[in-house]
């Protein structure tokens, strides 16, 4: 496994290790998604690719290894605790002597992008509109704009889990399941998620041990209720193709 390449400045930052955290989110974020790929400039495209570098250089850094050498099952870690993500990107930004708000460095420009807010009148208009704010179509700009870094937290988190899915020939998510075997056997939903274990700071090698299974509304359940359980990963198989 290959360290991390430095170049570093007096500053003591590692200015190559970012570029190569650009690079991968860019090749990852259009591979995952080619709609991500046409217009670099975009909303969208922009918050995604800003989300999955800083996260790939923080972890890069943390554990001084190369980025490309990260993998899903790494960089999907810190989106496991959604509530601490921003919190703990932060930190390692700062342990990596980037300063807030430093326009001279496009580490802290990329996170200041991501974590801006828009200021508001007292009826929670927006008080400007342009290049600067998000787009109404953007999923940053739909309701009430929201800093990046929260508006797409999920959707990242999102495309990592079915990249690690993929790769490790796991059920992806709303695939269509039937049980076979424990108390659930014969029933039929989908997959709600995988029940991946983290090992250290990567997910652990191989397939999930289990799945989070979606059975539907709870019959007549008011407010309607969801039917989820966890399922071992040998119960689970994927359901028959209707013809």
């Amino acid at each position: 496994m290959a360290r991390a390449h430095t170049d570093a400045g007096d500053s003591g930052r590692n200015t190559t290790l970012w570029d190569d955290a650009v690079a991968w989110a860019h090749e990852f974020a259009a591979a995952a998604d080619p709609l991500l790929a046409n217009d670099p400039q975009d909303w969208d495209t922009r918050a995604v690719e800003g989300i999955l570098a800083v996260t790939a250089y923080v972890l890069a850094v943390r554990h001084d290894i190369a980025v490309r050498d990260l993998g899903p099952e790494a960089v999907i870690v810190p989106f496991f605790t959604p509530d601490t993500y921003a919190e703990t990107m932060a930190a390692g930004l700062a342990t990596a002597g980037h300063q807030p708000n430093d326009s001279d460095d496009p580490v802290s420009r990329q996170w200041a992008w991501l974590t801006r807010e828009w200021p508001r009148d007292e009826f929670g208009e927006l008080l400007g509109s342009g290049p600067a704010w998000p787009p109404r179509w953007s999923m940053g700009g739909r309701c009430a704009p929201r800093p990046a870094v929260v508006a797409y937290e999920v959707m990242v988190g999102s495309v990592l889990i079915d990249a690690l899915a993929a790769e490790r020939g796991a059920l992806p998510a709303r695939a269509a399941v039937r049980i076979t075997g424990g108390e659930h056997a014969g029933r039929t939903g989908r997959v709600e998620s995988s029940a991946w274990v983290v090992d250290g700071w990567v997910v652990r090698a191989g397939p999930p041990p289990g799945y989070a299974i979606n059975f539907g509304a709870v019959p007549d359940s008011s407010p309607v209720e969801v039917e989820v359980h966890n399922i071992a990963a040998e119960h689970v198989a994927p359901a028959p193709t209707e013809h």
